[in-house]
């Protein structure tokens, strides 16, 4: 047999009567204070770091997006550009081929109107041929005026004065100038400016009168509003209207407002057009410099 303990002793493993279970030992870890500031402090800065990439990111793609933008609408102006030059060359070979026998066509059809004038049918049929030939004589002068080109014929004017030069030559008192709050004196070509507004007017008055063509200074800018009455522009068409050869008028040449957008080009301006809260369209062409 093994030998027991020694006489008088209790083997360890073995509690004494009435004491208290034993604990197993405790684990006791200490942290450093400042390591764990450290710590947390470079969780942090590692979280700000991640979204400052993650805005950098975002912001990088939307300038991106931009400038892609910016390309693609440069790109479409440089192709229209193209577009109206070569539609401008072709515009003015075919209106000069066509004007002179249009001007003979148009001469004859006047005369043979007179010697018919007292038979009521044929004298009708005449008259229906000098009223194409007028029709396409207006047509070819829009083609030239069109495709013009050339320095403009700059000169200071005191645009009040010229604004109500151009209203008085319709002679109607359904047109009227609001010149109170025009500049003193502008400089811009008179003759192809007028021709522009002109075109306004024009539109205006075939829309529904009364029309009003309104002259101010805004923001360094000479600005001319031309309004009118009539039911306004169709939705989504402010600019498809200015695009040679659109035209909702059964009669019109569809050249009028392109010749109006073309001009102020010219002049380094800018024509918008919209509707007006009250009923019927306003056009506003704005001309920079002085």
């Amino acid at each position: 047999e093994p030998p027991g303990p020694p006489v008088g002793e209790v083997p360890s493993e073995v509690p004494l009567p009435g004491a208290p279970p034993r604990r197993p030992p405790a684990l006791v870890l200490e942290f450093d204070a400042q390591a764990t500031r450290d710590l947390a402090h470079a969780q942090w800065s590692l979280v700000a770091a991640w979204l400052v990439a993650v805005l950098a990111m975002l912001g990088l793609g939307a300038y991106a997006t931009r400038l892609l933008r910016e390309r693609e609408a440069i790109a479409r102006r440089l192709e229209r550009a193209r577009h109206l030059s070569l539609l401008g060359e072709m515009s003015a070979v075919l209106a000069h081929e066509i004007r002179n026998p249009l001007a003979s066509l148009k001469g004859h059809a006047q005369l043979l109107a007179e010697r018919v004038s007292t038979e009521a049918k044929l004298s009708a049929r005449v008259e229906r041929v000098v009223h194409d030939a007028t029709r396409l004589e207006r047509l070819v002068d829009e083609l030239l005026t069109f495709a013009r080109t050339g320095d403009l014929d700059l000169r200071e004017l005191a645009p009040a004065a010229w604004a109500r030069e151009v209203v008085g030559h319709f002679e109607r008192p359904d047109v009227r100038a609001e010149v109170d709050n025009a500049p003193p004196r502008w400089s811009f070509d008179p003759s192809r400016l007028g021709e522009a507004m002109s075109n306004l007017v024009r539109n205006g008055l075939e829309a529904g009168g009364p029309v009003e063509l309104r002259v101010t200074q805004e923001d360094g800018a000479l600005v001319f509003e031309v309004r009118d009455h009539g039911p306004g522009i169709p939705p989504g068409e402010e600019e498809a209207i200015f695009e040679p050869f659109h035209s909702r008028k059964v009669k019109g040449t569809g050249l009028g407002l392109a010749i109006v957008r073309r001009t102020v080009a010219l002049h380094g301006g800018t024509v918008s057009a919209r509707n007006h809260p009250q009923g019927g369209a306003v056009f506003r062409v704005e001309l920079h410099g002085g």
